[in-house]
């Protein structure tokens, strides 16, 4: 299935537009879902073991991991999705390029590595740096499977690569640390996590590279390619220049309470809104042409989203004190406030996300490149002010810029589709009311509760639900709500 190139058509069997969509969100959230709990545990376990630092030394290694990453793939991923025809040639020749990079970057990371430990002032980063250099080399073999399998929105394959992998390298992360090799064990994970992801993958697809490369196959994808890679390193910058700066001038301890809190904030709003934008870019570029139908499916998944991390982010504000107590312990109490705030960042990326698919499907990369460079500029700008306030500072000034920043984001997002903003921003009023009536009332109700942790958490959970969906079906027959 995908294993030959694709012209885009109809999906297999003649399967409607709707269905594959409905079945694409259905497989990813079912993967996405299970993943998450499984990184959850996970985490759970290791952070009982290890220490703040230990995380924190991981966290400044994957600033630089992640950024070359992108490099490593030059957009021709997406480019492959994109495409409305691709040939062998396409799919060979982004196959031997990526190879190639793959093998550079590891090269220049390997030598790069003691610069990288003179920056952050920590020369144990060195070996480590080192050592994760091999995962540009193994994850730059399987770039193209994954598209293949993005393109012909096969989610259930990748649901299996997904959940098993993180599973297992997260089982070897365990028994490492048990064992008592420190950060070696969080190193090991990473580099086990690439290798499995590659043996899914290229166990998923049938295609197989042929010695063929060409040149003018290779400049047809980097049109897009080169927009969507300079988008995604500008945007990785701007949502990682936090961690660059706090491991630079705040060190390895302050790091990893930040990078967990990140994390952990991270947990909810991935489960929405990532899922949605994997199916819903491969899913527009299939009907890039009908305009007012991408726009209707666009404010669709705003309404569906919001409606989703709204009070889901608000809930997790209310019963986090009480969550990272029972799970991570005491020592992990400073990560608390910057959860807290973090929440209402999450709020609005899970629906500013959502608008990435737009630019994606509809060939604009350019756009979504310059608006990267100014969030960027303005991210930067603000996290060397909350750097002054130490980590909790840099939580506020990182959530008050976004909350800034997101309906601009959703303006530009409108005008590529020639709808009426002013709608969109009428969703989210009224989804976010919707959401604050369960959160007022559990914020008051929680303090005459004197309740276990564990049934304390799952009384304010369940009750907040309750609450939540009577709010949403009173809200409708006013008229207030609709769906």
């Amino acid at each position: 299935r995908s294993g030959k190139p694709s012209n885009g058509s109809k999906g297999r069997g003649g399967v409607s537009f709707r269905n594959k969509v409905v079945e694409g969100l259905t497989w990813s959230g079912i993967a996405q879902a299970c993943k998450q709990v499984c990184q959850f545990v996970i985490t759970m376990i290791l952070v009982r073991i290890l220490a703040p630092h230990e995380f924190g030394l991981i966290a400044m290694a994957n600033v630089f991991i992640g950024l070359a990453t992108l490099f490593l793939e030059m957009g021709i991923g997406n480019a492959l999705i994109q495409r409305k025809e691709i040939s062998e040639e396409h799919l060979s020749s982004a196959f031997w390029l990526n190879m190639a990079l793959g093998a550079v970057f590891m090269v220049v990371t390997f030598l790069a590595s003691p610069w990288i430990a003179m920056f952050y002032g920590r020369p144990e980063l060195v070996p480590i740096m080192k050592l994760l250099s091999l995962s540009f080399i193994v994850s730059a073999a399987a770039i193209v499977q994954q598209s293949l399998l993005m393109r012909d929105m096969d989610f259930r394959s990748l649901m299996i690569r997904d959940i098993a992998a993180v599973a297992l390298s997260g089982a070897l992360g365990i028994v490492l640390a048990l064992k008592g090799h420190g950060v070696w064990s969080l190193v090991f994970q990473i580099l086990f996590l690439f290798v499995l992801n590659n043996l899914f993958l290229w166990t998923f697809s049938h295609w197989r590279p042929r010695l063929v490369f060409s040149k003018n196959a290779v400049a047809d994808l980097m049109g897009f390619g080169l927009n969507m890679t300079g988008f995604q390193i500008v945007n990785y910058f701007a949502r990682n220049v936090d961690q660059l700066l706090i491991g630079r001038f705040l060190g390895a301890q302050s790091l990893g309470c930040y990078a967990m809190a990140y994390k952990l904030m991270l947990f909810p709003v991935q489960n929405i809104s990532w899922v949605i934008t994997r199916v819903m870019f491969p899913a527009f570029s299939k009907i890039q042409i009908d305009l007012p139908r991408v726009a209707e499916n666009y404010a669709k998944m705003v309404r569906y989203v919001s409606l989703t991390t709204f009070p889901m982010m608000l809930l997790f504000f209310t019963v986090v004190p009480d969550l990272i107590h029972l799970v991570w312990g005491v020592e992990w109490e400073e990560t608390i406030p910057i959860v807290r705030v973090l929440c209402f960042c999450g709020m609005v990326q899970s629906v500013v996300t959502v608008g990435g698919s737009v630019y994606l499907s509809q060939g604009r990369a350019d756009l979504q490149l310059r608006m990267s460079l100014a969030n960027v500029t303005l991210t930067t700008l603000s996290i060397l002010i909350g750097l002054q306030w130490s980590v909790f500072g840099v939580a506020l000034a990182y959530t008050v810029f976004n909350l800034i920043w997101a309906p601009i984001s959703i303006y530009v997002v409108t005008r590529i589709l020639r709808y009426d903003v002013l709608k969109i921003y009428g969703i989210l009023v009224r989804n976010l009311l919707a959401g604050l009536i369960p959160f007022v009332m559990l914020m008051g109700l929680k303090q005459y509760l004197s309740f276990e942790p564990v049934a304390l958490i799952f009384t304010l959970i369940f009750t907040g639900g309750v609450v939540y969906l009577s709010a949403l079906v009173l809200l409708k027959r006013v008229g207030v709500m609709s769906w």
